[in-house]
């Protein structure tokens, strides 16, 4: 017997990644609505100059967000044409989405909040450079790296 109420179960982690997925678009959305965020960025510096000494802007997440969703649905041109009526070009709802295919719209959520999680926490991504942030995961790959060495040693 079927229940009225099914959900479809996914794993936590995809949970995580579905949620972080939904906080960025949220994001996204209401940078959208305010409309005053920079249109365009113009770099004098030649070539091979680190440009990014300043936190990130409106534009610079929007760009993120898209670019990232759209590397993230490369394989799948039916899941990026979601992403883009609803998101970018907000032809269709995601309501709407939800009602008719929500077995697609879980899968774009997933695949595209699984690459959003490498931004990290939004409070982080708004008050860090890319090269503080860099530096973070750098740190943290060290520690892992010592981490498991240590693992290594004691199981040997």
């Amino acid at each position: 017997m079927r229940e009225q109420n099914s959900v479809v179960k996914t794993p936590r982690a995809d949970n995580h990644a579905v949620a972080q997925f939904d906080h960025c678009a949220q994001q996204y959305e209401d940078i959208l609505a305010k409309g005053n965020r920079v249109r365009t960025q113009h770099y004098d510096a030649p070539s091979g100059v680190h440009r990014d000494l300043a936190l990130p802007t409106a534009s610079d997440f929007i760009c993120d967000f898209e670019l990232i969703c759209k590397r993230a649905l490369a394989g799948s041109p039916k899941l990026y044409a979601i992403f883009r009526s609803v998101y970018i070009e907000r032809k269709r709802s995601e309501d709407a989405v939800q009602e008719v295919r929500p077995e697609l719209l879980a899968e774009l959520k997933g695949k595209c909040g699984k690459e959003l999680l490498k931004l990290g926490p939004l409070f982080i991504y708004w008050t860090q450079t890319s090269e503080m942030r860099n530096a973070a995961q750098r740190q943290r790959a060290e520690v892992s790296t010592m981490l498991a060495t240590e693992k290594r040693k004691k199981a040997a």
